[in-house]
């Protein structure tokens, strides 16, 4: 895959868009990181779009190609940011450090990578929301959900609130499906989706709601989830006092997690409850004649 920028391009039209980088990074530096990130994004906004980006001319920009460029730098610097920490020299491994430039604690630099992370995150929701309100097709192979049963964000947030991301709802498309497949369809049985009522599909969307929020805590970044998963508190952060924002640990993420599995499970019974009631109130014999007696004839019981 060709990259948008060259060797002769590629510097100014970093600090162009990535603002706040204090000083030119050659491309050399560079190229592996463009190419990974340039893979990720084309794989979320599909070839087609790529190519248009690519095709775009530089200036002036139109809102897509600024979104799908400042994604793909974005992320690129992301993925470089770790590798340049540090020297590689004849010597081994060294700091890079001088007389004007100071080595930052752990803490620094892994607050900076969650930065980055979240501000990652928000700009892909930018460019997913730009996409979607204006009909630009997204990899439709891939993340095609128009026959899911929760077929959109809105739906989606109808039940839980996931900030508007367009991409954290993408990423949950796979456990959308697994619902219906290993929970709804083997209870709906001989009940046609069409003949639900309105509090049945509600429920229904419940389930799969839920089931993919379980899902997502176990496997996905948490840095896609809304910050009500974060662990809050007040407290001294390397000699500041303030909040201070953190991730949950492991055990919290699968309590989170078994809170959404037992919502669904809750969602589940409720709705095999509503499934039996409407199965047994059909017309038992719906197709044969009633005696004058009133007693159906051919029910097993009256021979006629």
């Amino acid at each position: 895959m060709d990259l948008i920028w060259s060797k002769a391009d590629f510097s100014a039209e970093f600090k162009k868009y990535i603002g706040f980088v204090d000083s030119d990074i050659p491309f050399i530096r560079m190229e592996s990181a463009l190419r990974a990130s340039t893979s990720e994004i084309t794989d979320l906004i599909g070839l087609p779009q790529y190519e248009i980006v690519k095709a775009a001319p530089v200036d002036p920009e139109t809102t897509f190609p600024k979104l799908v460029k400042y994604a793909i730098l974005l992320r690129a610097l992301i993925i470089y940011t770790p590798t340049a920490d540090i020297a590689f020299t004849a010597r081994g491994r060294k700091t890079r450090n001088d007389e004007h430039d100071g080595t930052p604690w752990q803490w620094m630099l892994d607050a900076n990578i969650q930065a980055l992370d979240n501000l990652y995150y928000r700009h892909l929701d930018l460019l997913l929301k730009h996409m979607f309100t204006n009909s630009i097709p997204v990899n439709v192979k891939k993340y095609d959900h128009k026959e899911l049963f929760v077929s959109s964000l809105d739906m989606f947030e109808r039940h839980f609130n996931i900030n508007g991301s367009y991409y954290l709802y993408l990423k949950l498309l796979p456990a959308l499906q697994e619902c219906e497949d290993l929970e709804l369809l083997p209870r709906i049985g001989p009940l046609p989706l069409n003949q639900f009522s309105p509090a049945m599909k509600n429920i229904a969307e419940k389930c799969c709601v839920f089931y993919a929020l379980d899902w997502g805590m176990r496997r996905l970044n948490i840095q896609l989830f809304p910050e009500g998963v974060l662990q809050t508190s007040l407290g001294t952060v390397n000699g500041s006092v303030g909040k201070n924002y953190k991730p949950s640990d492991k055990l919290q993420y699968l309590e989170t997690a078994m809170t959404f599995k037992n919502d669904c499970q809750k969602y589940l019974g409720a709705l095999e409850g509503m499934i039996r009631k409407a199965t047994n109130v059909k017309q038992l014999y719906p197709n044969q004649v009633v005696l004058d007696s009133g007693i159906y004839g051919d029910d097993g019981f009256i021979d006629t």
